[in-house]
C-alpha cells in the first residue's frame, strides 16, 4: 500500500505548525501532518480523526517546530541544517530542491488521481495496440506500462519455449485490465468465482489489478496468458481442465528478474501447498482418474492439478515425456478428438488416460498416482512455509467463502501478524450479516497491527453504517479516503451503501 503524501503546507507554499515527519520500517513515509510522540508511539492527526502508529512500526520520527521546519536533534544534523539542507525522505538535500521535488510530486499525484477517476468508467478506458495485442485498461499509465512490459516478455518467452508461432490469421488478442475486482466483476462478464479468464472464442483475456497485492495480479496475468498460449498451440482443441489449469498454475508462479532479464519457472505456490496440506490432514487424497475425467474442477482441485503438473514438469523420469504429451493433446492426430462446441473439439477422459500411459510409458494409471501422491506428501507439503493466509485469500477470491474462513481462522490461530488476514476475515464475517460486533472485533485487531490500512477503516465504516451509525460511518469513510484517495474500492463501497440507503428512504 502506497500512502499519499500529506504536504498541504507546500501546496500553499506555507508550513503548518507541528507538521512532523514519520518514517515507517516498511518504507512508508508520512509528513505534512500534525503529530505527537506518545508512550505507545506517534499519534498522527488527520482531518477526520487521529491514528496512533505503534512504535513497533516506526523507523524514525522527525519533529518540526512551529514554523514547520525540521528540528535538528544532533550536532551533525544541526550543522547540515545551518548550511541550508533539510531532511527529506531520509536524505539531506537543499531546501529549495526539496520544495521543487514536492511540487512536482504533488502535481503528479493530482494528475494521477484525476486520471484514475476519469478512467474508472469503461467508456473512458485507454486503448494501446501492439504487434500481437490490443490492450484495453482503466489503470494509471505508469501501472499499465509496468504490467504491459511483464506481459510482453512472458508471452515471448513462453512462445519460444513451447514452439508457438503466432499467426496473423489468429488476429490480435484483446487484453482487458480492470482497476479493481469489483469493476472487473461488473464489466467483464466473468464466470462465477474466476479472478481472471481467457475466452478462446473471441480471444479476449480479462483480469484486474489489485493495488494491495501486486504479486497476485502478476500471477493471475501469467496464469491467464498461459491459457492464451495454450490456445495458440491448437486453436480448435479445448485442453482438459486439469491439464490446462494445472499448467497455467505452474507457469503462473513464474518470476521475472529485471537485472538478469530472465524468466524462471517451477516456483512453489505456498498457498496451494496449504490447500493440499488441509486435504491431507482430513485424510483426502485426490484420485488421479477422477480428476482426469472431471469436466470441470473446483478451487481445491486447482491445487491438486498444480501439484501433478509440478511433479511431471520437474521429475527427471517424466518431464520430457510429459512435455511431449502436453503438445500432443493439441497437435497429434493420433489422439482422438470429439466435438465439444461448434468447431471446437475436446479429448475424452478415456483418450487422455490412454495417451498419458503411452507418452509417460506407464502400464497402469495407479503407478503414476502412487508416485504423485508420494511427491505431494513427502516433498511438497513437508515444508514450514505453508501459506494459510494466501490459501484463505485464494479461496475467498474463487467464491469458496466457507473454506476461506477456515483457512483465515487457521492463520489467526497460528498467530498471524498480517493485518490483511484479520481484515479479510472481518469482511467475510460482515458479509454473513450476523453480529456486527464480530467483524468489528477483527477489524480492531487488523488496525492494531497496521493502523494505516484504508480498507480496514472503510470496512469499519460499512459496519457502523449497517448498525445505523451513519454520521460515524461518514467520518470513517472520509478518513479512509484521506489515507488513500486513489483506492476506487473505497469509493465503490461508500456509493453502494448510499445508493441502498436512498432506495430504502424512497421506498419508505
Amino acid at each position: 500500500m502506497q500512502l499519499p503524501l500529506r504536504l498541504a503546507w507546500l501546496l500553499l507554499l506555507a508550513p503548518i505548525a507541528g507538521a512532523d515527519m514519520l518514517a515507517l520500517k516498511d518504507g512508508r513515509f508520512l509528513d505534512g501532518l500534525p503529530m505527537e510522540r506518545t508512550d505507545k508511539g506517534v499519534t498522527v492527526q488527520y482531518k477526520n480523526g487521529s491514528i496512533e502508529i505503534p512504535k513497533e512500526l516506526i523507523a524514525d520520527y522527525f519533529p518540526t517546530d512551529e514554523t514547520g521546519e525540521f528540528v535538528p536533534r544532533t550536532e551533525e544534523e544541526r550543522e547540515k541544517f545551518e548550511k541550508g539542507r533539510v531532511l527529506w525522505k531520509g536524505r539531506w538535500i537543499a531546501k529549495s530542491y526539496r520544495d521543487k521535488l514536492v511540487k512536482k510530486e504533488l502535481e503528479k499525484r493530482r494528475k494521477r488521481i484525476k486520471q484514475r477517476k476519469e478512467r474508472s468508467l469503461w467508456r473512458n478506458r485507454a486503448i494501446v495496440k501492439t504487434r500481437w495485442f490490443e490492450f484495453h485498461h482503466t489503470l494509471p499509465d505508469e501501472v499499465f506500462e509496468e504490467l504491459q512490459e511483464l506481459f510482453e516478455v512472458y508471452f515471448k518467452t513462453f512462445c519460444k519455449e513451447w514452439g508457438v508461432r503466432p499467426s496473423s490469421k489468429f488476429g490480435k488478442a484483446t487484453v482487458n485490465i480492470y482497476h479493481n475486482q469489483e469493476y472487473y466483476l461488473q464489466v467483464s462478464g466473468s464466470p462465477s468465482g474466476a479472478v481472471g479468464y481467457y475466452s478462446p472464442s473471441d480471444r479476449d483475456l480479462h483480469f484486474f489489478f489489485d493495488r494491495q497485492r501486486k504479486r497476485f495480479t502478476v500471477d493471475v496475468m501469467f496464469h491467464e496468458t498461459n491459457h492464451m498460449i495454450t490456445h495458440m498451440i491448437s486453436p480448435r482443441v479445448r485442453y482438459p481442465r486439469w491439464l490446462g489449469e494445472g499448467m497455467a498454475e505452474y507457469y503462473g508462479a513464474s518470476r521475472w528478474d529485471p537485472e538478469t532479464r530472465t524468466m524462471s519457472t517451477g516456483h512453489l505456490q505456498s498457498a496451494r501447498l496449504a490447500v493440499l496440506q488441509d486435504q491431507i490432514d482430513d485424510g483426502k487424497m485426490q484420485k488421479l482418474e477422477e480428476m482426469i475425467r472431471a469436466p470441470s474442477i473446483n478451487a481445491t482441485q486447482y491445487a491438486w492439478a498444480w501439484s501433478l503438473c509440478h511433479f511431471l514438469m520437474t521429475n527427471e523420469k517424466y518431464k520430457k515425456r510429459f512435455r511431449r504429451y502436453f503438445l500432443a493433446i493439441g497437435k497429434s492426430s493420433s489422439i482422438k478428438k470429439k466435438s465439444f462446441s461448434g468447431t471446437i473439439r475436446g479429448v475424452s477422459g478415456e483418450e487422455q488416460i490412454k495417451a498419458l500411459k503411452k507418452y509417460l510409458k506407464i502400464r497402469k494409471l495407479e503407478e503414476l498416482e502412487k508416485d504423485w501422491h508420494a511427491y505431494v506428501t513427502k516433498t511438497l507439503t513437508r515444508r514450514e512455509d505453508l501459506d494459510w493466509e494466501g490459501a484463505g485469500w485464494m479461496m475467498m477470491l474463487q467464491g469458496e467463502r466457507k473454506k476461506a474462513r477456515q483457512f483465515f481462522k487457521k492463520a489467526i490461530e497460528a498467530g498471524s501478524q498480517s493485518a490483511f488476514v484479520y481484515e479479510d476475515y472481518a469482511l467475510l464475517q460482515y458479509e454473513d450479516r450476523g453480529n456486527i460486533d464480530i467483524p468489528l472485533k477483527y477489524l480492531d485487531m487488523a488496525l492494531k497491527l497496521d493502523p494505516l490500512r484504508p480498507r480496514a477503516w472503510a470496512l469499519m465504516a460499512r459496519c457502523k453504517f449497517t448498525r445505523g451509525e451513519k454520521k460515524e460511518a461518514e467520518r470513517l469513510f472520509a478518513l479512509a479516503r484521506e489515507l488513500d484517495p486513489e483506492d476506487t474500492v473505497i469509493w465503490y463501497w461508500e456509493e453502494k451503501l448510499k445508493q441502498a440507503d436512498r432506495k430504502r428512504q424512497g421506498a419508505g
